[in-house]
């Protein structure tokens, strides 16, 4: 089967006096048979192919020389044309999945650092007690040391 993907990213990094260094980024992406993860493409048992489309925007700002903030909003929709058949009636199924980060790190160098990171997490996999489909709870809260030799 044939697959395509086409994606573009951005990154602009200014000075901000007396905080430090504030970059922005964003990328989008658009593909077709291509998911492997979440929701791997496979228009073969399928009956069709599968068109996905995602993209990201992340800021994040050094506050002074110890500490870095960051904020990032991704959003994926792993089948764009998604349904569901239920008795009498087919209805469109959300197959989008989004994650808003908030993170805040203490470095003492450019190689050692100490972050916590807690991930606001939508997850289309859920179901409620009807069985439809509904978020599936999998927010997380991260506490990383890294450390470089």
């Amino acid at each position: 089967f044939s697959r395509f993907a086409l994606g573009a990213d951005a990154r602009v990094v200014a000075d901000v006096p007396r905080l430090g260094e504030l970059a922005v980024a964003a990328e989008v992406a658009w593909a077709g048979n291509l998911d492997r993860a979440l929701q791997p493409a496979d228009p073969v048992s399928g009956g069709r192919d599968l068109r996905e489309l995602g993209f990201q925007v992340s800021v994040t700002q050094e506050l002074g020389r110890h500490f870095v903030g960051g904020v990032r909003y991704d959003w994926y929709d792993a089948d764009l044309d998604a349904s569901q058949a239920l008795p009498l009636q087919v209805v469109p199924v959300a197959a989008k999945y989004s994650t808003l980060a908030l993170a805040l790190a203490w470095r003492w160098s450019e190689r050692q650092r100490v972050s916590l990171e807690f991930d606001r997490k939508r997850n289309p996999d859920g179901r409620d007690r009807a069985g439809l489909p509904s978020n599936l709870p999998s927010n997380t809260l991260t506490l990383r040391a890294q450390l470089a030799f």
